[in-house]
């Protein structure tokens, strides 16, 4: 499986003003490290929890449906909330792509992770064993850093506040944000 990012997202989960009063820092002499910490954080977040803060657009490469389907047959995608399917496509015989008819599938809105319900007969098969399907989709808790839910940003600034501190430190300790992470988190049974 892989997961691209094809329209990255138009804003951060906070703003360069945001992480600055938390830091203390008044000139904009630091102006670039901030937006650097507060993006590698976003991103650490989002590794994490298999979310989108911020509104993203993402192109997920499988070999098989078997390999993101959930126990009940679901397609599970590797981010969400959900907001959108673009285009499923499956490879044919030749190599070539042709985009599946959305009546095929139903996404689940909203769903973390983001998952896809096929209807009728279900999905066909990719005639490529190997990078065979794609899914093209949108996801994230909305466009702007206010849509994101507020312990998230909270988890955001304590890593960009650690991170400006312990400059030298080559790991992001999730640890110092799990409370704020927790609730967000994805439950296996």
């Amino acid at each position: 499986m892989t997961l691209q990012v094809l329209v990255p997202p138009a804003a951060e989960p906070v703003t360069l003003d945001e992480a600055k009063a938390v830091l203390r820092v008044t000139d904009g002499a630091e102006d670039a490290l901030i937006q650097r910490l507060i993006r590698a954080a976003r991103q650490r977040i989002e590794a994490a929890l298999g979310l989108s803060l911020i509104t993203t657009t993402y192109r997920e490469i499988l070999d098989l449906w078997s390999d993101s389907l959930t126990p009940n047959g679901y397609i599970r995608l590797q981010r969400g909330p959900l907001l959108s399917v673009v285009s499923v496509r499956i490879a044919n015989q030749d190599g070539d792509y042709e985009t599946l008819d959305p009546s095929r599938y139903r996404p689940r809105l909203d769903s973390r992770p983001g998952l896809i319900v096929p209807l009728g007969a279900g999905l066909p098969q990719s005639a490529q064993p190997v990078s065979g399907l794609e899914i093209t989709y949108r996801c994230g808790f909305g466009d702007r850093a206010e849509t994101v839910p507020e312990p998230l940003r909270q988890a955001v600034l304590a890593l960009v506040a650690h991170s400006f501190e312990h400059r030298e430190a080559a790991e992001l300790p999730l640890a110092l944000v799990e409370p704020w992470l927790a609730p967000f988190r994805r439950v296996r049974l």
